[in-house]
């Protein structure tokens, strides 16, 4: 009898435990402030929301004005070739303008223009814009892709409030052709909705931990909504496990979280 409660205790336990850490690896944020004066408006987690997570395909924002400013990208149809090599994802099996860089955040695009900026000058933009840990030591193709640079969503919402405000000490044209490309997610007559997703895996981190219960996969939506007649810069995270070579592009599901927060909340 006391083998069989001994045993019945350890099961439950067990499950308890690996319930218990599945909750709380998966976690979200939701930031959103005002453009102008920074007040907070919603911060749906604040411990997380200030939590550095690899930026992913969301620094092709800064990237942008990176590029632009530098004048290698020169406007919405700056052109670069694919090069023929096989892509992960079909749609970037083809040449790219700006615009559709960012609207199918095509990685080889963000790898050429940071390849041309140089690590002097990548670095030099994040120092003057204070982004993140400003740790580009993961090299210039990938940095940012699940390697040395994080940031967080106060920092995120920081860095849009600066890029609105033009405050970013770089060319003001740099800063509209970036905002004229941002992919706009929706478009009403009360909400209007643009920005950039990023989705990343812990397990393409090459100073990660090999355990498979420290593996984790994220996702951002960052950008600007227009509702009510003012504008709010906004950041979204989120963080849940995963799996060893198992893509799931968390940065839609950031998008959705987004979208689904920003329609419920009065402004």
């Amino acid at each position: 009898m006391k083998l069989f409660w001994h045993l019945t205790l350890f099961f439950t336990t067990s499950s308890l435990l690996s319930a218990n850490a599945s909750e709380i690896i998966h976690q979200e944020c939701f930031l959103l402030a005002d453009i102008e004066s920074g007040q907070i408006i919603r911060n749906t987690d604040p411990a997380f929301c200030k939590e550095r997570l690899y930026p992913c395909s969301s620094f092709k924002v800064p990237l942008a004005v990176m590029g632009f400013d530098s004048g290698i990208l020169k406007d919405a149809n700056t052109r670069m070739k694919w090069d023929g090599t096989k892509q992960m994802i079909p749609a970037w099996e083809r040449d790219h303008t700006a615009a559709s860089w960012l609207q199918d955040s095509v990685v080889w695009y963000s790898q050429r223009i940071t390849s041309q900026l140089g690590m002097a000058r990548v670095l030099k933009f994040l120092k003057d814009w204070d982004y993140g840990n400003q740790d580009f030591s993961g090299g210039l193709t990938h940095a940012w892709l699940s390697s040395t640079l994080k940031i967080s969503a106060v920092e995120q919402t920081d860095f849009i409030r600066k890029l609105w405000a033009k405050k970013l000490g770089t060319n003001p044209n740099a800063i509209e052709k970036t905002l004229n490309i941002l992919p706009v997610a929706e478009d009403s007559s009360d909400l209007k909705v643009i920005g950039k997703t990023g989705s990343g895996f812990s397990w393409e981190d090459p100073k990660a931990k090999q355990q498979s219960d420290a593996l984790f996969r994220v996702g951002w939506y960052v950008g600007l909504v227009k509702k009510a007649g003012k504008t709010y810069a906004f950041a979204a995270a989120i963080k849940d496990r995963s799996r060893r070579g198992e893509y799931v592009f968390t940065g839609q599901e950031a998008k959705k979280f987004v979208l689904k927060l920003l329609k419920e909340t009065k402004l």
